[in-house]
């Protein structure tokens, strides 16, 4: 079993509160169609699990399906 790296989980970490911060920010209702979030790692992993969590999280925040 890979493990993932802090870096990397820092590094997502980071980039989705950014995300959502800039998002709250700007009123727009781009884009029309679903958000699609892909992550580079393995189906089960800890990567995968912590974007199903946050994807919820990010269609709340956004107004738009994740």
């Amino acid at each position: 079993m890979r493990t993932v790296p802090t870096r990397d989980m820092l590094c997502i970490a980071f980039c989705t509160c950014f995300t959502l911060t800039a998002s709250s920010a700007a009123a727009q209702t781009y884009p029309t169609k679903p958000i699609r979030m892909i992550v580079p790692w393995n189906p089960g992993g800890t990567s995968d699990t912590t974007a199903r969590i946050l994807g919820p999280n990010m269609t709340e925040g956004w107004g738009q399906q994740v």
